[in-house]
């Protein structure tokens, strides 16, 4: 093998490595998206809107809209403006209950994996238990 190859197994395996032991702190894993879904489901709820009224509002279907909030539909820049708007919440106080969301879910064990291709072995944290985080 070139030194090219064993250069690349080494760095693989220290990142495995390191992303195992910084795994070892966490109970539970959720993704990035539901957190956001489950921040604008609390948003409606607040607006004393059903999911129906709400895709109305934002031009969506209930059926996006609902797998825009349990996390199974990826986010893009038109629906949050739109949810925004709708919701009427500034992006950056979204932002910033997103960041504080993620630091009390990582306090409370909760891994929040960025990209919601990458799994782990930590069981996935449920919509009703995200709800606990999230007022």
């Amino acid at each position: 093998m070139s030194f090219r190859i064993y250069f690349f197994l080494y760095i693989y395996n220290k990142f495995i490595g390191l992303l195992h032991s910084l795994m070892d702190n966490f109970i539970y894993q959720t993704t990035l998206n539901c957190v956001l879904g489950q921040l604008f489901s609390t948003y409606r709820s607040n607006k004393q809107l059903d999911q129906y009224e709400a895709a109305n509002l934002v031009k969506i279907n209930k059926s996006s809209m609902s797998k825009l909030e349990s996390g199974h539909m990826n986010f893009n820049i038109e629906h949050l403006f739109a949810l925004c708007e709708a919701y009427e919440v500034d992006l950056s106080a979204v932002i910033n209950d997103l960041v504080e969301t993620i630091k009390i879910l990582e306090k409370n064990k909760v891994y929040v994996l960025k990209n919601s291709n990458i799994s782990s072995n930590l069981p996935k944290l449920t919509r009703h238990q995200l709800g606990h985080f999230i007022r």
